[in-house]
Order: structure tokens, then C-alpha cells, then sequence
């Protein structure tokens, strides 16, 4: 499968400008996984290879990047927050940074949570009232059609 964005994307949509993220760190996994488990269940695979091949334009620009792109840093954030050696697991340091409190982090995780969730459904919406203009798309298969999770509440249709 190839990768429908760039770790510069993700990066350029998901990441503030202030933040010191190389592309290095995050792999096509990374975006084949968030792909697989956030857009297709939106789009379909039949939808989601017609992106792939350049189709729809528009929809993959205003909709299907910033949606993919939080979606692979919501993915990545704890790997980022702590790193592997040959000695096992740490957290990253600098001397000019102090590591943050696990409620910060914990807040951190909410709010990119949050907004995954939020341009998930806009691409959703946008399908949904748009679904003529997509003849691949078969709104049986987004998952965000037959549940959600609204106030802590699973709700399955």
C-alpha cells in the first residue's frame, strides 16, 4: 500500500511550527496504520483507492489530509513522548526543556484526541451530504455512520 500523505504533511497539518519534529520520525507504517484504522473505515476501500490514484482532489486536500494527518500523530505521540535504546525505555531530555507532568501529557493526548475526532466526522459529513458526487463511496461502510461516542456513551446503530 502506498501512503497517501508525507511525514512532512503530517507534520506541516498536525504539528505547530515551534514544535522540532524530523520527518524521520514518522515511517510509512505510521501512515499506512492511521490510514487503515481512521479513513478507510470512513471512506471505504473502494473510495480510498481512487485517492490514492489522485481522484478527487479537492476531497483529499480539505478533508481526507488533516484528517490523516492528526490521525497518525495521535498515533504517534506516545512513541514520541518516550523512546528505545539498547537499555530499554526513556524520556527524551534537553537542557534547556523540563519534562512534563503526566497531566500535561495526559491533556496533550485529549486535545489531539479531540481533534482527530472532529475532522473524522467532518470528512463524514462531507461525504454524507456529498455522496453523489463520490460513486465509490457506500455509506454502509463508515464505521461513523453506525456509532459514535458521545459524552462517554457508546451509541451503536
Amino acid at each position: 500500500m502506498t501512503t497517501l500523505i508525507t511525514p512532512q504533511q503530517v507534520i506541516d497539518n498536525a504539528f505547530a511550527a515551534i514544535d522540532d519534529l524530523s520527518p524521520d520520525s514518522i515511517t510509512p507504517s505510521d501512515i499506512i496504520a492511521a490510514t487503515t484504522r481512521y479513513i478507510e473505515a470512513i471512506v471505504g476501500k473502494n473510495l480510498l483507492q481512487c485517492i490514492a490514484e489522485g481522484d478527487y482532489p479537492q476531497l483529499y486536500h480539505d478533508y481526507v489530509v488533516p484528517a490523516l494527518s492528526w490521525a497518525v500523530r495521535y498515533m504517534v505521540q506516545p512513541s514520541l513522548n518516550i523512546r528505545t535504546s539498547d537499555a530499554g525505555l526513556f524520556a527524551p531530555r534537553s537542557n534547556s526543556a523540563t519534562e512534563p507532568s503526566t497531566q500535561a501529557t495526559q491533556a496533550l493526548m485529549r486535545s489531539i484526541k479531540l481533534r482527530l475526532q472532529t475532522l473524522l466526522r467532518r470528512l463524514s459529513d462531507h461525504l454524507n451530504a456529498n455522496s453523489e458526487q463520490y460513486e465509490q463511496y457506500d455509506p454502509k461502510c463508515n464505521a461513523l455512520n453506525r456509532c459514535s461516542i458521545y459524552g462517554g456513551y457508546i451509541q451503536i446503530w
